[in-house]
């Protein structure tokens, strides 16, 4: 579930993508429980947003809202994860 979030997020080199999945899985471990098992369960091979739904115990609706709200905060810790790595 992790490569696929990650594979999702951006096209990069071998090297930057190790440095993505890294920080990655450093930030999913940051989220609240449900947070991360609705993510986890939305990007497994079988998973969608009724299945995050469904783990997370919100409506599908609020399931959308709540993936994307998640989303950005990963992009963001992400983006900071690496920038604490390159030394920038």
């Amino acid at each position: 579930a992790i490569e696929a979030i990650a594979a999702a997020s951006a096209e990069a080199d071998p090297v930057e993508d190790n440095h993505r999945l890294r920080a990655l899985e450093s930030c999913l471990a940051k989220l609240k429980q449900r947070d991360r098992n609705m993510v986890l369960a939305r990007y497994e091979s079988d998973g969608g947003v009724e299945e995050a739904s469904r783990c997370s115990g919100r409506s599908t609706a609020a399931t959308y809202k709540a993936l994307g709200r998640v989303r950005q905060l990963l992009k963001q810790c992400v983006s900071q994860q690496i920038q604490i790595e390159q030394g920038t």
